[in-house]
């Protein structure tokens, strides 16, 4: 009996040209996803995911859906999965949805995370350096929160989109936007002083979340303020914004659904990125 499964999983991008297959002998997220469903399950028909996150890029709470004639019960479905997976990709929660459901059109919201270090004169950290940015030079947090608020709210995003993936519409529903500061709680990195830019909204442009971080460094660091940032909302000159900052330090944090709690009910950036707020 074919049945669709709703499967939670998380990555670190370092090793893969992206979620998306790309062929040409690259290997994508998708690529390895795929061939564990197959050989747990038989050939997944109607693979989607919620979103297509780009080389280098992690994901914690990533969401796929996709049918099976798979006998295998939803609850066993992660730890069979990763019995097939390799070690920077794991299956976290399954559950059956009904043959409507789709990861996509169907998310209220999504959160990233841009993680960021160092701005404080620390040296450098090689285990934290793969997922975190390293900032070099003293940046001020307190001025980038203020700019970042700026951008809640339903504006076009044009001047935070890179070339390359062109919409109709470049509107975009931003719920919370914020720059903040904690210790990280989770090994290897335990105590380690780490920044965050944390964007949830409906959707999301081509680098979005990697210019607006990087337009809040400019911020922080003095070349641009709070009204230059609100500006461009209205101007959509890209060449008015940021650079696009590396991909290492973005991650997928989570994908919110009707049936869930409502875009950032409840929860605080520190909590959402497990870590202990310090300012």
């Amino acid at each position: 009996m074919t049945r669709r499964l709703k499967i939670t999983v998380s990555y670190d991008g370092g090793a893969y040209c992206g979620f998306q297959r790309q062929g040409r002998g690259l290997t994508s997220v998708q690529d390895v996803l795929y061939r564990a469903i197959e050989a747990t399950l038989g050939p997944p028909a109607r693979f989607a995911a919620a979103g297509r996150t780009d080389s280098g890029v992690h994901a914690l709470g990533q969401v796929i859906a996709f049918d099976t004639e798979g006998t295998v019960p939803a609850e066993r479905v992660p730890l069979a999965l990763n019995a097939n997976l390799p070690g920077d990709v794991s299956a976290l929660a399954a559950e059956e949805v009904p043959f409507a459901f789709h990861p996509r059109f169907h998310a209220q919201s999504k959160t990233y995370a841009y993680t960021f270090y160092g701005w404080q004169g620390d040296v450098r950290q090689p285990l934290l350096a793969r997922h975190a940015y390293e900032v070099r030079r003293a940046i001020d947090l307190a001025a980038m929160d203020l700019a970042a608020r700026r951008l809640v709210g339903r504006h076009d995003f044009s001047a935070f989109q890179d070339v390359g993936r062109p919409v109709r519409d470049a509107a975009r529903t931003v719920f919370r936007c914020e720059v903040g500061s904690g210790q990280h709680c989770l090994p290897p990195w335990s105590g380690s002083r780490v920044g965050f830019v944390l964007v949830e909204a409906d959707g999301f442009l081509y680098h979005m979340v990697r210019i607006i971080a990087g337009t809040l460094f400019e911020v922080g660091r003095g070349r641009m303020d709070a009204d230059a940032v609100a500006a461009l909302l209205t101007s959509g000159a890209r060449r008015g914004a940021g650079p696009t900052v590396p991909a290492h330090g973005l991650c997928l944090l989570n994908v919110k659904y009707s049936s869930e709690p409502a875009p950032h009910a409840g929860i605080t950036a520190a909590e959402t990125l497990c870590c202990h707020a310090i300012d």
